[in-house]
């Protein structure tokens, strides 16, 4: 029994303060009471400095004059607003032509989207097809929103039919659905 004047919070049975007093009521010592909110006020600060916000099935739309032209959808992304940049994991591109039909689909393991230009990298296993169905493998592909363009300068192989092209990069003008490979070719038949 609390005697007058007696702090009306105290420890139970148990160490460091928890436990059923002979009510059943779970109690905590005043110290430990203030010792965790000190800790949860820290966490917090430390969370404050580093504000990076985690988002799950995220989906982004790149338009010129009205018209989507480029649909980027992801599993997950941490947003950071000091860099404005997104960075993205388990990654689909679809670029639209037309009647906002894919042109060209794309997957990759990551990208980073920069939010100031549009423009975003996508790396670890690209794997793409375009509209007439031949199919491209690189270790990244870059998009440049004002030139309306996916590009990359990496090694890249395209197969078409029973043909694989090989080239040191290619340029995909999303407007057009042209694809170009770059940087020398070579054929062979896989």
């Amino acid at each position: 029994m609390p005697q007058a004047g007696a702090p009306a919070i105290r420890g139970g049975g148990r160490p460091g303060g928890f436990g059923p007093d002979r009510a059943g009521r779970v109690r905590l010592r005043a110290g430990r009471l203030a010792a965790s909110c000190a800790l949860v006020l820290g966490a917090f600060a430390a969370t404050a400095a580093e504000p990076r916000l985690e988002l799950m099935r995220l989906t982004y739309v790149a338009s010129r004059a009205g018209t989507a032209e480029l649909l980027l959808e992801a599993e997950r992304g941490r947003y950071d607003p000091a860099a404005r940049v997104v960075d993205l994991e388990s990654v689909r591109v679809m670029a639209l032509e037309g009647a906002q039909s894919p042109g060209l689909e794309m997957t990759s393991d990551s990208a980073r989207l920069w939010l100031d230009t549009n423009d975003f990298r996508a790396e670890g296993r690209v794997r793409g097809r375009t509209a007439d169905g031949r199919r491209f493998l690189a270790s990244w592909v870059a998009y440049d929103r004002a030139q309306g363009l996916l590009r990359t300068d990496a090694p890249v192989t395209l197969y078409d039919g029973g043909t694989a092209l090989r080239g040191g990069g290619f340029r995909y003008t999303v407007r057009t659905g042209r694809l170009r490979l770059v940087g020398g070719a070579s054929v062979s038949n896989p």
